[in-house]
């Protein structure tokens, strides 16, 4: 749910905006929500072979260079 704040003149401008706009927002934050889930699915899935101290090492790694380069 979505509200409004401000002079009353512009609240009825803002409410057909946001009546028009529904749609496509809606459907932005459904793909980008799919988008995210589609790549914690890939990294999680690289993830699972690793195990212990590999499974630890990857993740301190990945926090430390969140840009994806790899260290030595």
């Amino acid at each position: 749910m979505l509200s409004m704040r401000g002079r009353w003149l512009l609240r009825p401008v803002g409410a057909v905006v946001l009546f028009f706009a529904r749609g496509p927002v809606e459907r932005g934050l459904r793909e980008a929500a799919e988008s995210a889930a589609e790549e914690w699915n890939t990294a999680l899935a690289e993830l699972t072979p690793l195990h212990g101290e590999a499974l630890r090492a990857e993740i301190a790694d990945a926090l430390v260079n969140p840009d994806g380069a790899t260290t030595f």
